[in-house]
């Protein structure tokens, strides 16, 4: 009898295994079609992200298990600009299918110009009681043509893919262009967080202060001295450093971001670069034996009338900061500061006799 039970429940489970099967194929199978339906409700857990053009870019942006969205398997996501795109994908609204007569100009303005974004959500193959889940998959559940500037500058459009009626739509308050919510350039999504450094990961720090050479100094730590050299490469002695402050110094690389990336063609400078040599260049050895190289540059005055008493011939609040030759990043000063230190920071002035 009691290999009769085992029997029924193996036969039993398989059958569940298979139909969990054949449902999760049909509906990753099927593209959304909802009859102008088109934004996502509020239960759909949102776990990839794929995005493309007609220029063959092809963006991946997906929820990691432990919660961290990465860009194409390898950079973190801004989370920012995540939930911005998530809010416009749950607040769609569609007015109405756009004219018949400019139904097919539409359509094609669509396919030219339009961006494909497939929205996947969490699901798995198979749940066990107590709620345990297994073979964690994600599930299409959107497939859209997405467009803004048609038929008029001020128009949104919003298509199933696979359909061949458009959609006219409206987009949230403060929203005002679905090319800059959903852009397929890896850098907009990219986290602006330059670098997060805790003190044990860092080895080498190299400051170069090129309006300032006496002040450029190397920081070299090890798990037992700490040693500083000036721009000649002659160390200091240790009573002749401020500990405390080479610590606060060590802490700044924790959490570094910048405001806003540009990006530019190779050897090109954005236009408001104030010289093409940098003031400060910063170079990281860490424990994982990668070296980083950052060159920052001025940047000039905004012309936006902002800062017309300044009497320095650059803007004293942002700066750029580079690491490959096609992205300049604009920062903040203030930020940025504790990282910027010259040598005389971590010097313990000599005592008047």
């Amino acid at each position: 009898m009691q290999k009769h039970k085992n029997l029924l429940f193996f036969l039993l489970s398989l059958v569940l295994l298979a139909a969990a099967l054949y449902y999760y194929r049909s509906a990753d199978s099927v593209a959304f079609r909802g009859g102008g339906a088109f934004p996502l409700s509020a239960d759909d857990k949102v776990s990839l992200l794929i995005l493309s053009d007609n220029q063959n870019n092809v963006l991946r942006i997906k929820k990691q298990a432990a919660g961290v969205w990465l860009l194409n398997d390898s950079l973190e996501v801004d989370e920012q600009i995540l939930r911005e795109a998530l809010f416009v994908l749950r607040r769609l609204e569609v007015k109405g299918p756009v004219a018949f007569d400019d139904r097919e100009s539409a359509n094609r303005f669509l396919h030219k110009e339009g961006i494909r974004l497939e929205v996947y959500r969490e699901s798995h193959l198979l749940t066990l009681p107590g709620d345990r889940n297994l073979f964690r998959r994600h599930r299409k559940i959107r497939s859209l043509f997405l467009a803004s500037g048609f038929p008029g500058e001020d128009d949104h459009l919003v298509m199933n893919q696979g359909d061949h009626v458009s959609y006219l739509a409206d987009l949230p308050a403060g929203i005002s262009n679905l090319y800059e919510t959903f852009p397929v350039n890896a850098y907009k999504w990219r986290s602006r967080k330059l670098m997060h450094y805790l003190p044990h990961e860092i080895l080498e720090i190299e400051i170069q202060h090129s309006d300032r050479p006496p002040e450029s100094f190397s920081l070299h730590l090890d798990e037992k001295t700490v040693r500083i050299n000036d721009h000649k490469g002659d160390s200091f002695d240790v009573t002749q450093v401020d500990m405390q402050r080479v610590g606060r110094f060590m802490n700044g690389f924790r959490h570094l971001f910048y405001e806003k990336a540009l990006q530019v063609l190779m050897g090109a400078k954005p236009e408001d670069l104030l010289s093409d040599t940098p003031f400060l260049e910063i170079t990281i050895k860490d424990i994982y034996d990668e070296r980083r190289h950052l060159y920052f540059y001025r940047r000039r005055i905004p012309d936006d009338g902002t800062l017309t008493s300044e009497k320095k011939p650059y803007d004293p609040n942002r700066f750029y900061v580079r690491e490959r030759e096609d992205l300049y990043m604009l920062s903040l000063y203030h930020i940025f500061q504790p990282v910027m230190r010259p040598l005389s920071y971590f010097l313990i002035a000599p005592e008047n006799d």
